[in-house]
């Protein structure tokens, strides 16, 4: 991982704003954004038709720009939300 503050003063504030986050927390702090996203879009819709919708396209998303060790996360979350899109259809 890289130190941000080397990362800072090279100019790099979005890569050192990350790094403070991704050092303490590793890559579950992409985790917990999806999450968090998740759960305000629950809030304003309350439609689970939605949130899956929703975290589909960001898993995938997600799994373009996450590092290889991450990746596995986003492919488990892209299974889950196809199965609740595929248990609303049906049931």
């Amino acid at each position: 991982m890289a130190d941000p503050w080397i990362l800072l003063l090279n100019g790099q504030f979005v890569d050192a704003i990350l790094a403070i986050f991704t050092n303490t927390m590793g890559f579950w702090f992409y985790a917990l954004v999806l999450f968090a996203f998740e759960i305000l879009v629950w809030l304003k819709t309350e439609s689970p038709t939605m949130v899956a919708i929703t975290g589909i396209i960001i898993s995938s998303a997600m799994s373009i720009l996450l590092p290889t060790e991450a990746v596995s996360f986003a492919y488990i979350a892209v299974g889950l939300l196809i199965a609740a899109i595929l248990w609303k259809i049906f049931h």
